[in-house]
């Protein structure tokens, strides 16, 4: 019994890293959101956690590529080894380096430009935000509140005309992403192999990079565009923080 109990152990835990491939991850991703203004905070937890069950296997796949035994050559290892760094080269260039300057080199501008017009929008409200102030210090009436509730209101349904048109454009481009790191699979595949079978040089291979960063926008999604209702807008102490300032998030 003790020995099937280990055999079982091997088999389950090498069944666990032989599926944590670049496409068995890309796969299990849950598509680009299409409701993330609106998004309610439980829907918006909902992706989160289906995001949250993908960082396991992409800690898995990373770490066979942090863990390569870094292997000394020799001058002559060296040479022989030249022709594998220039078929490696050779394929991300074909193949990766358009992906990765697509999407990663159009990431900062988008993001610049959603600051700026974010920057811009506390400016318009500027008006009603004095508003609120100045009745926040006044006794605390039923006809007082109202007024603060109406002039939330218009807060609130001017970051509805922006917000929208700023998500637009960062799930276009993690669709084209997406799109584009599936047909790139074989070639990612066979970087991989060359990166830990061949050449033995510890460093994050090429659909990690890939797939980190596009993870992690997929999450900001809801970082930086998700209102939620406007009952729960009133009732979320971090957005209205927002409607005084806004910080890139780190």
């Amino acid at each position: 019994v003790y020995f099937i109990t280990i055999i079982a152990i091997l088999l389950t835990a090498h069944s666990y890293g032989q599926k944590n491939d670049y496409l068995t991850i890309l796969k299990s991703l849950p598509s680009v959101p299409d409701n993330v203004v609106l998004a309610s905070k439980k829907e918006k937890q909902m992706y989160l956690d289906k995001l949250s069950d993908v960082h396991p296997m992409l800690l898995d796949y990373n770490r066979k590529f942090e863990n390569i035994e870094k292997k000394e050559y020799t001058l002559s290892e060296y040479n022989s080894l030249e022709n594998v760094l220039k078929e490696y080269e050779s394929i991300y260039d074909k193949h990766i380096d358009k992906i990765v300057e697509n999407f990663l080199g159009k990431l900062p501008d988008i993001l610049q430009n959603n600051l700026i017009l974010k920057v811009g929008l506390v400016k318009v409200n500027e008006p009603y935000l004095q508003q609120i102030n100045e009745l926040f210090n006044k006794p605390y009436n039923a006809e007082n509140d109202k007024l603060i509730r109406n002039l939330r209101r218009k807060i609130y349904d001017s970051k509805l005309l922006l917000y929208p048109v700023l998500q637009s454009e960062m799930s276009d481009l993690l669709k084209q992403t997406f799109e584009e790191m599936s047909s790139a699979t074989q070639y990612i595949n066979k970087l991989d192999s060359l990166s830990v079978n061949v050449i033995k040089i510890p460093t994050a291979g090429a659909g990690s990079i890939l797939l980190d960063n596009y993870v992690k926008q997929l999450e900001d999604l809801y970082y930086f565009y998700n209102l939620g209702s406007f009952e729960e807008y009133l009732k979320d102490p971090d957005a209205q923080t927002s409607d005084y300032s806004y910080v890139v998030p780190k």
